[in-house]
């Protein structure tokens, strides 16, 4: 990518000259006079000052938006090419906790396969206390958790953004609401995932820090999956369920099932891939290295 597109996007982020001057071992006015010949050569402003910080312009949010487009067809492009040139051969073990299996996981591998037909690939399911028991165990090469990290022995990368919302039926009084308070769903029976779901443990820390308690809800059902707590709101239009936004989007498309919007709640997690350092294989670096650039 050209440098100044570069130089561009950190200044963009950082919306600071001298923070991306440092990030990029180059001087204050270096990092200016390429901002200014890409704004010349634009022929548009793409920052304007206010007080002590800059903000960008309409034109620099386009551009910005642009630069992103630009790297993620240069990563995919270097991707490809590796992968024409390498055979790859043996087998990857992956584990995967519910949601992210049942959901996400299915559609990358498809793109994933693609690229390395040879490659087998076997994908163990279970809840995030499960998947980190089986790399201990050595039964998989890496997982695919909802949950925070709970041993200090593993290794982790970030994969992807989810956030957990209140889903209900579609036919639920509360969806002619436009925002709950907190205590409203202290009176809405509800369907919770089991004890070790990482789902769950979000759920928790982020009530806590409204202190709120699971005891304090009404909690009716315990059920060990995701499709069957879905499955179960669509037949009723009483109950309510904490869900990944990922495992609802085709109800949601469909008008079947409603999130009601939780004043001062809002529960966003990241969904990490964890691996043992001493353990890493190349299948192991190749599959991270697609995750990385081929970000669904």
């Amino acid at each position: 990518m050209d440098f100044r597109l570069k130089i561009f996007k950190i200044v963009a982020e950082y919306l600071s000259f001298t923070k991306a001057a440092k990030e990029l071992y180059i001087s204050q006015p270096a990092v200016s006079k390429h901002i200014s010949s890409l704004e010349n050569m634009l022929n548009t402003k793409l920052f304007y000052r206010k007080g002590n910080t800059i903000v960008l312009t309409e034109s620099g949010k386009v551009l910005l938006r642009y630069v992103y487009k630009f790297e993620q067809l240069n990563n995919e492009m270097n991707f490809e090419i590796n992968a024409l040139n390498n055979q790859i051969k043996g087998k990857l073990t992956i584990g995967a906790s519910t949601t992210i299996a049942q959901y996400i996981l299915p559609e990358f591998l498809a793109k994933f396969i693609n690229y390395y037909p040879d490659l087998h690939i076997q994908i163990i399911n279970g809840n995030t206390c499960k998947i980190e028991n089986e790399l201990s165990k050595g039964k998989i090469d890496l997982g695919l958790i909802e949950g925070r990290i709970k041993k200090k022995e593993y290794k982790h990368q970030f994969w992807l953004k989810d956030e957990i919302v209140f889903t209900v039926n579609i036919e639920n009084p509360l969806t002619k609401k436009e925002l709950l308070n907190i205590r409203d769903i202290q009176n809405i029976p509800l369907l919770i995932r089991e004890s070790g779901s990482g789902t769950l443990d979000v759920i928790k820390f982020h009530l806590n820090q409204l202190q709120i308690k699971l005891s304090d809800l009404k909690i009716n059902m315990e059920i060990g999956s995701t499709e069957a707590i879905k499955n179960f709101l669509l037949q009723n239009s009483n109950y309510g369920a904490f869900l990944s936004i990922h495992s609802i989007l085709p109800e949601l498309q469909n008008k079947k099932l409603a999130v009601l919007d939780i004043n001062s709640l809002q529960i966003e997690r990241d969904l990490n891939i964890i691996f043992l350092p001493d353990l890493q294989s190349k299948t192991n670096n190749l599959f991270m290295n697609f995750i990385k650039h081929y970000n669904f």
